[in-house]
């Protein structure tokens, strides 16, 4: 009795493996929504911040961030909802990249309500894990403007630790115009062209 089935080289074997990923990567639903939302967001909530904290000292300025969640929330549940209504593949590389975001949004309000309960700027760590997400974000989606966008958001970390507090909205601000709103657009268009 022969073996009916063909067996493949390991080159072969290489080749089918790579393009089963390749595949997988293609079929992720990213489309850089997320990230120019709540980029665009962001760089608002930081430069209202910085803006008021010259022009009114020292105060009322960090509602801004307060209003940030308040938008952002709602229209990434309203997008996500009429997303998941269209037919998707879900597949590993897709998993994992929605894992990154969901450990990023459980760590996030901790972190937050840490650094506040300590009187500590929450700026720099906030950049730390924002990088860090975009950065696994990046290898996952083998999307190198993601993981540049995590090193330029990482710089800005490093920067708030060398300025004073007052600086640190606006290094933010710059931080994620370039961290997430500049790969972002680059995954939406890479998105439409494929």
């Amino acid at each position: 009795m022969e073996n009916s089935e063909s067996k493949l080289t390991p080159e072969e074997s290489l080749l089918v493996i790579h393009q089963t990923i390749e595949k997988a990567k293609r079929e992720v639903q990213e489309n850089g929504f997320h990230l120019l939302l709540w980029g665009t967001l962001v760089v608002i909530a930081g430069l209202v911040d910085f803006y008021m904290s010259y022009t009114q000292g020292p105060g009322n300025q960090h509602y801004a961030w307060a209003v940030m969640p308040a938008i952002g929330i709602p229209v990434a549940i309203i997008y996500e909802s009429r997303r998941k209504k269209q037919p998707a593949q879900r597949n590993t590389i897709h998993n994992w990249y929605g894992l990154v975001w969901l450990g990023f949004g459980i760590s996030l309000p901790m972190l937050i309500a840490y650094t506040v309960m300590h009187h500590l700027p929450p700026t720099q760590p906030i950049m730390v894990v924002t990088g860090f997400a975009l950065f696994m974000s990046g290898i996952v989606l083998s999307f190198r403007p993601l993981i540049w966008g995590a090193a330029v958001i990482w710089a800005g970390a490093v920067v708030c630790l060398l300025t004073t507090p007052n600086w640190h909205s606006l290094i933010m601000a710059i931080g994620v115009a370039l961290g997430y709103l500049v790969p972002g657009y680059l995954l939406q268009r890479a998105k439409k062209s494929q």
